[in-house]
């Protein structure tokens, strides 16, 4: 138990469960709030960082072959010409493998991210790829 519980509990008798209920339902708070999974707080002004997330999210859905999940990380527009991809089994069978990236293409492609040089929009709330 942390200090403050600590302290809590040791209050007078007359007091003592309405403080236990305090330091309980303050217990359940805290724990609520430390176990999500905030996954990150995308913004316009932080556009590396949060382009890199994008793409380390892309990354991941690639390799875990979760491909419905990775489109979903490109722009609107690109949603839209991936989708008519899927249609042509070739050239959708080739976008998967030029987007599943290894170490070498990934830094590669962080490096571009750091130097503005790659095609992102700010989308929904969140960083896009702006590219096919």
């Amino acid at each position: 138990m942390t200090r403050i519980t600590l302290y809590k509990l040791e209050i007078s008798t007359k007091f003592k469960m309405k403080n236990i209920l305090f330091v309980t339902l303050f217990m359940n708070v805290m724990s609520v709030c430390c176990a999500q999974n905030i996954d990150y707080v995308y913004s316009q002004q932080d556009s590396i960082a949060g382009q890199i997330h994008t793409v380390d999210r892309m990354k991941s859905y690639m390799e875990k072959k979760q491909y419905e999940e990775a489109i979903n990380l490109f722009s609107k527009v690109h949603q839209a010409e991936i989708k008519e991809l899927q249609k042509n089994t070739q050239a959708y069978t080739e976008w998967c493998n030029v987007w599943t990236m290894n170490s070498k293409s990934y830094v590669m492609y962080v490096d571009l991210i750091k130097k503005h040089k790659a095609h992102f929009v700010f989308e929904n709330g969140e960083w896009k790829i702006d590219e096919k």
